[in-house]
């Protein structure tokens, strides 16, 4: 009985010191506070989508013999009865040409690569720094898919090695090959039939190359009706027409022009009919476009929503796109960032707590933008009494108040 009461006392005696351990190891490690601290923040707000360009457009279509050879480039504005195309009697001719055009600014290029007249192309380390400068430039727009920029600079480039060349010593003039030049234009010229007719605009507005099969199926006059399921189909690819033989293109007739976005229905919730914001293309050579929201269109059960954009401005590029990926742009939001968690509501005022020295300080904020896992508040630089960078946040601790005194 002895023994058996012995081991009781003895066991009950070791979860005492098993429990008086654990509280001192606790109490030496944990810590009850935890702190930030606070940084400057801005980034861009914007809302991931994809959507459909919706037009007024009308196919232009012409009872030719042989092969057009476009005038403008897609994008371009034409007036009534201008010609859009020259009709000539094979592709060769049309690619002659194309080459004599080429060959013309190649000797452009040679004659002006011989003028080392002025001053600072006398300084040979002068040269080879706008080099530098504009190889790196090119690389930039192989990288990045703008090719629209990279003959002009690849022309530009050419012309400063010649010169530097020409300064070095290694050449003298391109004369010789100037002639040569001019002698294969002479002789493809001899090679190139006349163009024997013309295409003309039967009506005003921006002239595109490029058909789909949707010019007859969207019109601006839609998009008051439309539905997410209207706009999901033409981005599986359905709905699209015949496109006519005869067809050489297309005419835009209206300036103004819809960009069907869809988005997911949450986002929706965030814009407003008539708000001006910035249509960002994911393609390099598309610029950032001005729209205005005309309309939201939110349907009870769905998932996806759709946000209808309006804008006027035109583009080689843009006049080609039907669909595309993209982000619609609130702008930019600059601030302080600061974790969700680190926001407390003191007496009805929302607020943060900040440790200044060893005392726990209560700095009120005014939240300018929420996301899951922080917020961005508004930064009063002249302020001494608000929050600021660099400051130190309570993220976790409890009985915490304005004047507590911590280690």
């Amino acid at each position: 009985m002895r023994s058996t009461m012995g081991k009781i006392v003895m066991g009950v005696l070791a979860l005492f010191l098993l429990a008086y351990v654990v509280y001192q190891a606790v109490d030496y490690f944990y810590e009850p506070y935890r702190l930030e601290t606070v940084y400057d923040y801005t980034f861009q707000d914007t809302v991931s989508c994809r959507g459909v360009f919706i037009r007024d457009e009308e196919i232009v279509a012409a009872d030719y013999s042989g092969v057009p050879d476009y005038i403008y480039k897609d994008g371009s504005m034409i007036s009534k009865g201008m010609a859009i195309a020259e009709i000539y009697p094979s592709g060769a001719d049309i690619r002659n040409i194309e080459r004599v055009s080429e060959l013309e600014a190649e000797i452009d290029m040679l004659r002006d690569s011989q003028n080392t007249s002025d001053n600072y192309l006398s300084i040979f380390d002068t040269i080879g720094s706008q080099i530098s400068d504009t190889l790196g430039g090119v690389v930039k727009d192989m990288r990045s898919g703008n090719v629209s920029e990279i003959s002009g600079k690849k022309t530009a480039l050419m012309t400063l090695v010649n010169r530097r060349n020409i300064i070095a010593g290694t050449e003298t003039d391109y004369e010789k090959r100037i002639t040569e030049l001019e002698n294969q234009i002479e002789s493809l010229r001899s090679r190139t039939s006349e163009a024997n007719g013309y295409i003309f605009a039967e009506e005003k507005g921006y002239f595109s190359s490029a058909n789909d099969g949707y010019e007859n199926v969207l019109y601006t006059g839609m998009v008051d009706e439309m539905s997410i399921a209207d706009v999901t189909r033409v981005l599986e690819g359905k709905g699209a027409k015949r496109i006519p033989t005869a067809s050489i293109g297309k005419m835009v007739t209206d300036f103004r022009w819809y960009y069907a976005a869809v988005v997911s229905a949450e986002e929706a919730e965030r814009f407003r009919e008539g708000a001006e914001l910035t249509l960002m293309i994911d393609m390099s050579n598309v610029e950032d476009l001005p729209v205005k929201v005309y309309r939201v269109i939110i349907e009870e059960g769905k998932s996806t929503a759709v946000v209808v954009l309006s804008c006027s401005y035109m583009s080689e590029q843009l006049s080609r796109l039907r669909t595309a990926e993209g982000r619609i742009s609130f702008g930019t939001v600059s601030g302080l960032r600061i974790p969700d968690r680190a926001v407390r509501m003191v007496g009805g005022v929302k607020g943060v707590f900040v440790r200044k020295k060893q005392t726990v300080r209560y700095r009120p904020i005014e939240v300018v933008y929420s996301r899951t896992g922080f917020v961005i508040v508004k930064w009063d630089r002249e302020n001494a009494d608000g929050l600021q960078i660099f400051d130190e946040i309570f993220v976790e601790g409890n009985d915490l108040y304005d004047g507590k005194q911590v280690e």
